[in-house]
């Protein structure tokens, strides 16, 4: 069953991320996968920055890719590479964007993870920009009216409204928070980010889910609130 279940930018609200995990219904005891055999989890990048737990986001999100590694997918963001950049003005750019936050909550351990060859930067490195499943576009931003095959890194992570959906069946991303705070859809483009970089009073949850076959889909309600 080609379904796949979404969880947008968390930005280190550690709180949300286990919500929509529960809500998922794919993960039991012990993170035992209780989803269909051909299901995903897939979360679209920007674990981190802003909220007051990255650090924990990250880990979560690591051993469940670890135990899972067929099932669940995580995408790398644009936060995710900006703490990877060893370019001063996007470092600047970075702390002035919830980097302070991580750099905080990693304390003393920051550099010897984050940095270098430090384990969480590995796996941000490593992380893929993009993933398709029967012609469905996954990436963090979107797609750039420039790039309508997706070839694009920069694109890939840092695109802002207009998105297109190019030559895809349909495309999946979050990064640009939408008005509503909720999952939209416009001509098979599904907009994800519901706001938790900048999470509003009361500021609700709740992910997308898709089959890719048939590409309908469904929104996903998760108890609680940040």
């Amino acid at each position: 069953m080609p379904l796949v279940t979404v969880i947008p930018d968390i930005h280190g609200y550690r709180s949300a991320l286990e919500a929509m995990l529960k809500a998922s219904g794919l993960l039991g005891a012990d993170d035992a996968w209780v989803g269909p055999s051909g299901a995903t989890l897939l979360q679209l990048g920007d674990l981190i920055d802003r909220g007051p737990a990255s650090r924990a986001c990250v880990e979560r999100m690591m051993g469940l890719v670890a135990k899972h590694p067929e099932r669940v997918r995580v995408l790398r963001g644009n936060h995710e590479e900006m703490v990877l950049s060893e370019d001063r003005e996007m470092n600047r750019t970075w702390l002035f964007n919830g980097g302070k936050e991580t750099m905080s909550d990693y304390g003393k351990e920051f550099e010897a993870l984050c940095r270098g060859n430090g384990a969480h930067a590995e796996w941000f490195r490593n992380l893929p920009v993009k993933w398709i499943q029967d012609d469905v576009l996954f990436c963090h931003a979107g797609l750039h009216p420039s790039d309508p095959e997706g070839n694009f890194v920069r694109g890939l992570l840092w695109a802002r409204p207009p998105i297109i959906r190019g030559k895809f069946r349909a495309t999946v991303s979050g990064h640009t928070r939408t008005r509503s705070r909720k999952v939209e859809m416009e001509d098979q483009i599904f907009k994800c980010d519901i706001g938790l970089g900048d999470p509003g009073e009361g500021q609700g949850l709740e992910m997308l889910r898709i089959d890719t076959k048939t590409l309908e889909w469904s929104v996903i309600p998760v108890p609680g609130k940040v």
